[in-house]
């Protein structure tokens, strides 16, 4: 391709470049407006952005507080069903041997 028929053809996309997009009529308000409309399609996603840094911050914040909580807590041996099963039964027993006392005749409140 020869140097001219590339001129030319630059030429031409200017020229279709100039046609699409007109050019603005510069005034002492277009770049205080044109700042609002970005700032306008910007605040969006920059409070959501905000919102999610705090949302991540206090999410780690209370899963180091949980954690702190289990290892400072004291761990109590964990109570099998057959303990839980005696230490209810020695409560009924004992309702039961105070019947048994009056039955037999002995009291212990003497």
């Amino acid at each position: 391709m020869s140097q001219d028929g590339t001129d030319r053809q630059f030429t031409e996309l200017l020229a279709a470049y100039r046609q699409a997009c007109p050019d603005v009529e510069l005034s002492p308000t277009f770049m205080p407006g044109l700042w609002q409309k970005i700032e306008r399609r910007r605040s969006l996603p920059v409070l959501m952005g905000r919102f999610v840094r705090l949302f991540a911050g206090a999410s780690a914040v209370l899963c180091l507080l949980m954690m702190a909580l289990l290892f400072v807590s004291p761990v109590s041996q964990p109570l099998s069903y057959l303990d839980v099963l005696h230490q209810e039964n020695q409560t009924e027993m004992l309702a039961y041997a105070d019947l048994e006392e009056e039955m037999s005749g002995e009291s212990s409140w003497r």
